[in-house]
C-alpha cells in the first residue's frame, strides 16, 4: 500500500522514501562524462515529480516503461525550487502491490454538496 505521495514531499526533505508511482515519462540522456542516466517523471493522485537515475539505468529500461506502475526507493530533495526524487532503485510493480485509487486524481470536496450546488446554480440560470 503506497503511504508516501507526491503532496508530502516537503515533509520528507533530504529523506529516503519508498513508494509506488505511475511512470509518466522515461528518457534515456548522455551523462557528460560518459554513460546515460533516466530523466523520469513519476506521477500518483497527488501530483507529480521529476525523477533522475544515474546508475542501474539498464535494468530499469528493459523492464519499465511509460504508463507502468514503479515500485522506487529514492532521495526528496529541492532542485532549482522544486522537490524531485533521486532513484537508488526502481522496479516494476507487481499488481498486488497497487491500489489504482491511489493513482486517480479525486477532490477533497463532498462530492454531494458539490452536486447540490450545481443544481441550485442551474436553478438560478434557468436551465
Amino acid at each position: 500500500m503506497k503511504d508516501f505521495f507526491v503532496e508530502d514531499a516537503a515533509r520528507f526533505d533530504n529523506a529516503t522514501v519508498t513508494t509506488y508511482f505511475v511512470l509518466t515519462s522515461m528518457q534515456v540522456r548522455d551523462k557528460k562524462q560518459g554513460g546515460q542516466f533516466l530523466a523520469l517523471t513519476v506521477s500518483d493522485k497527488t501530483g507529480s515529480l521529476e525523477a533522475r537515475m544515474w546508475d542501474e539505468v539498464a535494468e530499469a529500461i528493459a523492464t519499465c516503461d511509460e504508463g507502468c506502475y514503479v515500485k522506487v526507493q529514492g532521495d526528496i530533495s529541492k532542485y532549482q525550487g522544486k522537490f524531485q526524487i533521486t532513484l537508488k532503485k526502481l522496479r516494476l510493480a507487481a499488481e498486488s502491490e497497487i491500489d489504482p485509487k491511489d493513482f486517480q486524481p479525486s477532490t477533497k470536496f463532498d462530492v454531494e454538496q458539490m452536486w447540490g450546488s450545481c443544481a441550485d446554480m442551474s436553478l438560478l440560470s434557468g436551465t
